[in-house]
């Protein structure tokens, strides 16, 4: 189930608290007296019962909902070119998602101006004159080669079972030093999957 959000752990110990104390105070409360011989009194224990289960139910829900919460935060992590660093590989930075500007990528022999975005499993390319239509993906288990000729990024794929296909593109700064880097990056997330 993973590591608790500090403030869940928090909520999950007093509505857990809450249920038990409530629990004896209606079973303390409801004792007879000493001198009275009558039963046990359910209509003074029954009131703290069911309000410290209520309660204590409450506090057990928020403290799920935060936990939700923090596993959808912790799992979308913070996107657009920002690196974690995990400390169990001795401080190395993980990419979580990547956008490379300025690229045109050819479909065919039709050049299209755009981006690309890298995360962990998925190579994604970006059409910058349709509004940021997304073009092509391409998940990263199916790239078999990356190739780089000083100009041209190229980028074999398998698009099902039977069809592979090929994407090239170019960097519109700099080809040669951003098309070297860009290759080393792309190298490094088709590395991973």
């Amino acid at each position: 189930m993973g590591k608790r959000n500090n403030v869940s752990s928090i909520l999950l110990g007093v509505g857990t608290f809450e249920m038990i104390l409530c629990f004896i105070v209606g079973f303390v409360v409801g004792q007879p007296e000493a001198n009275m011989h009558e039963g046990y009194r359910y209509i003074y224990a029954l009131p703290w019962w069911i309000g410290g289960f209520i309660t204590g139910m409450l506090f057990l829900g928020l403290a799920e909902v935060i936990r939700l919460l923090d596993l959808i935060y912790n799992q979308l992590g913070n996107h657009h070119n920002q690196f974690k660093t995990n400390e169990s590989n001795g401080g190395a930075s993980i990419h979580e998602e990547e956008t490379i500007d300025n690229i045109t990528f050819y479909d065919g022999d039709t050049a299209k101006n755009g981006y690309i975005v890298l995360c962990s499993q998925m190579i994604s390319f970006y059409e910058a004159k349709k509004r940021d239509e997304l073009h092509l993906e391409i998940p990263l288990n199916r790239v078999h080669n990356c190739t780089f000729n000083g100009r041209f990024i190229e980028i074999c794929f398998t698009k099902d079972a039977y069809e592979t296909s090929r994407i090239r593109f170019e960097v519109w700064i700099d080809p040669k030093d951003g098309g070297q880097e860009l290759y080393e990056l792309l190298m490094s997330y088709i590395g991973k999957s």
